[in-house]
């Protein structure tokens, strides 16, 4: 039987630019796991993080170089420009980009947000439910452990399936589903994005960005034409997208620097975010972590007086 692979749903290329420490050609982040009981912060490989294994698989192609595609499509059309495209974001001396140069920023942004489990997980809620009142009647009623379409056709058939069975395989189809849906949502987003301005926000603060395994920020759903857009791209450095302003050329890179004292004060809520959003991991500086952590403790205990 083959070992399950390991794929990472936020690349170790945008990961990298996190660490704490390098060792020969490995990069290393302090990682707080968020259903942990306590508060432990190791320094962790980033090879370690931030991965769902066979999670861009699909099971049923003809060979196993087939079966990994679209792995193989983020590594080779959006890892692949990072480096480039995020030494251009931070290097000051950049005023303006290309439309090529553009659509990449989008494509990696974009994609960042489309290519976590949200989807698959949104469709395993609804499945789930629809399985649980299937079986449920089966058991009380004694109907058929099938679902029909409104037109009569069969949908499902669970007769010699357990509930838990059914329920991973509905879960399996539902991940490759999503995983299709966010490949043919890219290409329209960036298209929808592409008139958006470019703006990157250097924090000169004590306490550094951190990131996670859902470090993308909407302020709406991405399909809404007033979404803005926000993904910390290192421990200085936020990149926002945000609608056209008429006045302004849509290809220029806007840039702010804030002082020590606004920059401390936006990092921490920004980190809060991150925190919040966060499914499993969040990543960055050790003591950056453990004060996001104490100061999203105090704002909950605040609300609750």
């Amino acid at each position: 039987m083959t070992e399950p692979i390991g794929q990472h749903i936020v690349p170790r290329v945008y990961l990298k630019n996190f660490s704490t420490s390098i060792k020969k050609k490995d990069y290393f982040v302090d990682v707080f796991y968020k259903k942990q009981k306590g508060i432990n912060i190791p320094r962790v490989n980033i090879k370690n993080i931030c991965k769902i294994n066979e999670f861009y698989t699909f099971d049923h192609s003809p060979s196993e170089i087939d079966k990994r595609w679209l792995e193989k499509y983020y590594a080779n059309n959006i890892e692949s420009h990072y480096n480039s495209i995020y030494n251009l974001l931070i290097d000051e001396k950049t005023e303006e980009i290309t439309p090529e140069i553009k659509n990449k920023i989008l494509r990696h942004i974009i994609s960042q947000e489309l290519r976590t489990p949200k989807i698959a997980q949104a469709l395993n809620s609804l499945t789930d439910r629809t399985i649980d009142y299937v079986f449920n009647s089966h058991e009380q009623l004694g109907t058929e452990k099938k679902l029909y379409t409104e037109d009569g056709k069969l949908a499902y058939d669970w007769s010699e399936k357990s509930i838990d069975e059914a329920k991973t395989k509905n879960r399996n189809e539902n991940r490759q589903i999503s995983n299709i849906e966010c490949i043919s949502r890219l290409r329209g987003l960036v298209k929808l994005k592409f008139s958006y301005h470019i703006m990157v926000v250097k924090y000169n603060s004590p306490i550094g960005l951190i990131s996670s395994d859902r470090p993308v920020y909407t302020s709406e759903p991405l399909y809404s034409p007033s979404c803005r857009i926000s993904l910390p791209i290192d421990k200085y450095h936020m990149i926002n997208l945000y609608p056209f302003i008429e006045d302004t050329d849509q290809n220029i890179i806007l840039r702010i620097e804030h002082g020590k004292v606004a920059s401390e004060q936006a990092v921490r809520i920004l980190n809060i975010s991150q925190l919040e959003r966060a499914e499993h991991f969040v990543y960055g500086e050790k003591n950056d972590i453990l004060k996001t952590i104490q100061d999203l403790d105090f704002l909950e205990k605040k609300q609750k007086q």
